[in-house]
């Protein structure tokens, strides 16, 4: 076990580069750690001054990082080998974007608004100091929230944006074609929501988690979850964090705020319980090769566990 010392601020993100070498935590600033230098302090990723709110990382390649901001809006590409950043001249964009990278060529989806909905699907190309326009078109049905990729690009999910439909439905897209392929609900008699979900490593299910329950959906059926279970929780309206293993085989939340659980992907049941202490966690992943999760909190602590 090792705690990750040097940031002082809280984080609602970490991502891990696809080789297992670079960890990084995001919120008001952006941390970078080498974990291949276990007494490394973490290194910052300078976007401008005064710090921009709302730090959003993906990992475009193994050496190459995707920060979206806030207040005000910007892009940035940071090269993890030479800690070099490039503001990106974020293209002009309506409001209410959600941005994902669509693996494996590391292209950016972007959803904005026209007319007060999302409707329109815009791909950009990352250059080493621009963005290049692919293509942009409406989709079908509206689309709202973005919410990722499969492991390997080929569909992406998205909530549901009109009238009943908001918060209910969730579309399966097909990325090449934007045409809904499988469309998942929501059990209507449960608090849920979707900010949290992910993948399966080979894309034939999605987990999501929500404030009190975690739900396994068949990517090909669609319809309701094949398998729900009641998580437990502490503090009200609070998202669980939810991690995949690489292998499929285990899923991590983080349930009371603190303690990090360890679950059978197929049944969902519980394997075993860590508690740190780590108030409040709100981000887990494992690194690539699945030997190791990391947790991170509003303190600004990281901690670094073997799996088994």
């Amino acid at each position: 076990m090792q705690l990750l010392r040097g940031r002082t601020t809280g984080m609602r993100q970490l991502a891990i580069s696809p080789d297992g070498r670079y960890l990084v935590a995001g919120a008001t600033r952006c941390d970078v750690w080498d974990l291949h230098d276990p007494k490394a302090k973490p290194r910052a990723i300078p976007t401008g001054e005064p710090p921009k709110l709302g730090r959003d990382v993906q990992f475009l390649n193994a050496t190459q990082l995707f920060v979206n901001t806030a207040l005000p809006p910007g892009w940035f590409r940071h090269d993890l080998e030479s800690g070099v950043t490039t503001d990106l001249a974020r293209p002009p964009a309506l409001p209410w974007e959600t941005i994902c990278v669509q693996p494996p060529e590391g292209l950016l989806r972007v959803t904005s608004r026209r007319g007060g909905v999302f409707n329109e699907m815009v791909s950009y190309r990352v250059l080493s100091n621009a963005v290049e326009l692919l293509c942009a078109h409406t989709t079908g049905p509206l689309i709202g929230q973005l919410y990722g990729f499969s492991p390997s690009g080929t569909h992406y999910l998205a909530r549901a944006e009109l009238g009943g439909e908001y918060g209910v439905k969730y579309h399966l897209y097909d990325a090449s074609t934007d045409h809904v392929v499988a469309t998942f609900m929501r059990p209507g008699a449960y608090e849920i929501d979707t900010r949290t979900w992910r993948f399966r490593p080979d894309g034939r299910e999605v987990y999501m988690a929500g404030i009190s329950q975690l739900l396994r959906y068949d990517c090909a059926a669609g319809g309701l979850p094949r398998v729900e279970m009641a998580l437990s929780k502490s503090l009200a309206y609070t998202i669980p964090p939810l991690a995949i293993h690489p292998d499929g085989r285990l899923l991590a939340t983080v349930e009371d705020g603190r303690v990090a659980t360890f679950r059978d992907a197929e049944t969902l049941e519980v394997l075993r319980r860590y508690d740190f202490a780590m108030p409040t966690v709100t981000c887990v992943a494992f690194t690539p090769d699945g030997t190791r999760c990391v947790i991170g909190n509003t303190r600004g602590k990281v901690l670094l566990f073997d799996v088994e």
